[in-house]
């Protein structure tokens, strides 16, 4: 029987497009209209919350859970949405 690693169901790369995404947005924040800013303040909890489970994951890689996982991926796809909408809204 081997020993196994769980292995994440998300990317690093998607967390890195993710970032850079957000960097994007970010750039461009101070144009959104009112409704628009408060989706992106939402976004940016999210972001937190998916950055603290991507260092958490990184600390503990060898450790991580499929249930973090799936998780991360949620917010990953969540958070990678609702920038994208927001980014396509700026132009």
């Amino acid at each position: 029987m081997t020993n196994e690693k769980a292995k994440p169901t998300y990317q690093l790369k998607d967390f890195e497009n993710l970032e850079t995404l957000r960097g994007e947005v970010k750039l461009h924040a101070h144009l959104l209209k009112a409704d628009l800013q408060e989706k992106y303040d939402e976004l940016e909890k999210d972001w937190s919350k998916l950055s603290s489970h991507f260092k958490a994951i990184r600390e503990t890689a060898t450790n991580a859970t499929h249930e973090v996982n799936e998780a991360t991926q949620l917010l990953v796809e969540t958070v990678r949405d609702g920038y994208e909408k927001i980014k396509k809204s700026l132009h």
